[in-house]
């Protein structure tokens, strides 16, 4: 094995803050941080297939700006963007798994807001991580890029829309990477991938100003390690002017308060679907061995949760809330192109949806954000308790495998599309944080995870009470093997 080969290797098991304290203390340059993860992207991606846009010399040549001694807390790691606009930089490309965009190889003008703070923080952008076109879909197999395979079994799913994310930091190409959830999409890869994803409170990040009709959504990372995600969100916190949802700077850095939370937490379980689905009993196990750490860990965990989570929602309600995204994308392509948008410039489940719904009024849309909003209302009450989290499967099954959704009609993609976010879309309507983590593995070498939700604004209490859960787990020192099985299945 050849030096190189080693050294990637070594970095690849080292999560970001301990990367940046190489560079620091000047017992590794940034290049060769870089160039070792560059290493690992060559010698992977042709597996896993997570990076579809690469900006390896840019890369090398911002890394030797990177000098010992620098303040950035995370200087010189390496860093990989997701293939949207949420966190743009000038010049990467940002595709949003669109044939359209991947033909005229389109690029930011300009740095976003989180673009910019991830900058300042020391990260070294090497590439952009794949997602399912217009990221409509929890699953990541676009027509422009291909499928994404889980690192952990290769013809499995990572999830959407962050799946090229999630699969990045899983196989070790990088320690952190940019992701956004507008109805689970940092949870459900995360959690699928075998990693650690926060999705924070409304109003903790910078966002697109200007827009009203994107409350669902957050950008942020998944990482390896809680502090990693402590550590960014102290860097990059913080709303924008005229942003119509902010919560304040926090007193004080997450990252320097990891500990024990200061009190004893009251904590409800929940391992039942809405909607009649059936929860798989790795997912419940997952739950339950949770609930026996937390109280191991000094905690009350009761076996209870919020009614309003398990209602039965209308049909008609997220048919509007997901059917509106389709117009709203190729608008937003029309306006990139500049033309027109062609039933050729996009996926044909994409085209179809967007002809469905069309006819999608005002109305329609104001009374679904009523329904979601009035149900959070409702769910919320149950914080007001006295309970400070909530443990819940992260989604009803497994991972399932990427031919199943490949060779899915449009109606049952759809279909998945809502069952997979029944944990996970209500804590955005809500806007409260939540986060997943990996508590155990299948005999097929599969990650099963939990979410934990907590009330808005109580982002640092996740961060402690999973880094709890991280040291009775030890998930970050597992990565997964990129070989590839004799006879693999695929899209």
């Amino acid at each position: 094995m050849s030096a190189e080969k080693n050294t990637a290797i070594e970095l690849a098991r080292l999560d970001g803050v301990a990367q940046a304290e190489l560079v620091r203390k000047g017992e590794l340059s940034a290049r060769e941080l870089v160039q070792a993860a560059i290493h690992r992207i060559e010698a992977g991606n042709g597996v896993v297939n997570a990076v579809v846009h690469r900006r390896f010399e840019q890369a090398l040549e911002e890394a030797d700006f990177v000098r010992p001694g620098s303040t950035a807390p995370l200087a010189g790691v390496p860093f990989l963007l997701k293939d949207t606009t949420g966190a743009a930089q000038a010049g990467v490309p940002h595709t949003l798994g669109n044939i359209a965009l991947k033909r005229i190889n389109y690029t930011a003008e300009a740095d976003s807001a989180l673009g910019a703070r991830f900058k300042e923080a020391g990260l070294v952008t090497l590439g952009v991580t794949s997602m399912p076109e217009f990221g409509q879909l929890c699953d990541t197999q676009s027509l422009a890029f291909g499928p994404t395979r889980n690192p952990w079994s290769l013809d499995h799913s990572v999830g959407g829309s962050s799946g090229g994310s999630a699969a990045a930091v899983a196989a070790g190409f990088v320690p952190v990477a940019h992701a956004g959830d507008g109805g689970g999409s940092i949870r459900q890869p995360a959690a699928w991938c075998g990693v650690f994803g926060l999705k924070p409170s409304r109003g903790r990040m910078p966002k697109l100003v200007g827009s009203i009709d994107d409350i669902y959504s957050v950008p942020f990372v998944i990482s390896r390690t809680v502090r990693d995600s402590a550590v960014v969100l102290d860097a990059v916190n913080g709303s924008l002017p005229g942003d119509p949802f902010s919560l304040p700077r926090p007193s004080a850095p997450y990252f320097a308060d990891l500990g024990a939370p200061a009190r004893v937490l009251r904590i409800g379980l929940l391992t039942d679907a809405p909607g009649g689905l059936k929860v798989d009993p790795e997912c419940v196990r997952a739950v339950e061995d949770v609930g026996k750490l937390l109280q191991a860990a000094g905690h009350n965990v009761e076996l209870t949760h919020p009614s309003a989570i398990l209602e039965t929602k209308p049909g008609w309600v997220d048919r509007v809330r997901f059917g509106d995204c389709f117009p709203a994308a190729i608008a937003h392509l029309a306006k990139v192109l500049g033309r027109p948008v062609e039933e050729k410039d996009v996926e044909p489940r994409t085209w179809a949806e967007y002809q469905k719904n069309l006819g999608l009024s005002s109305q329609d849309l104001r009374e679904s954000w009523n329904w979601h909003l009035a149900r959070s209302a409702r769910m919320l009450q149950w914080w007001e308790q006295g309970f400070d989290l909530l443990v819940t499967p992260v989604v009803h099954q497994l991972q399932y495998r990427l031919k199943e959704v490949a060779e899915s009609s449009f109606e049952q993609q759809s279909a998945i599309d809502l069952s997979e976010s029944v944990f996970l879309e209500p804590f955005n309507a809500s806007g409260q944080p939540a986060m997943v983590f990996p508590v155990r593995w299948t005999e097929e070498q599969l990650p099963v995870g939990v979410q934990v939700a907590a009330a808005r604004g109580e982002d640092r209490l996740l961060l402690q009470v999973a880094t709890q859960m991280e040291q009775a787990i030890g998930w970050p020192s597992r990565l997964a093997s990129l070989e590839p099985p004799a006879g693999l299945q695929g899209a």
